[in-house]
């Protein structure tokens, strides 16, 4: 189960935009500076009406930023040794 994203969190653009599916951002890692909460908008790449959304924000974006089921959680590299070791214990 994974947890709820949280300010600091490292985290990578995965999927393209519902509407459309334009991903012009996909790849861009990124720590999560603050969340906004959108507003309904129109996608500015299609022009199909968008629902209001939470959004996170990196640090060198001012206005807008990136709905959540966009991102994916990078852990941290002390919880990915963890996980190795307790393989390790467990083979």
């Amino acid at each position: 189960m994974s947890k709820p994203l949280e300010v600091g969190d490292l985290v990578m653009v995965v999927r393209g935009k519902k509407c459309c599916g334009v991903g012009t951002h996909i790849g861009k890692i990124f720590k999560i500076a603050r969340f906004i909460s959108g507003p309904a908008a129109r996608c500015w790449s299609c022009g199909k009406p968008q629902k209001a959304v939470i959004k996170a924000v990196p640090p060198d974006i001012h206005r807008s930023g990136y709905s959540l089921y966009r991102l994916k959680l990078i852990p941290p590299l002390s919880e990915l040794e963890r996980t190795k070791e307790e393989e390790g214990v467990l083979a």
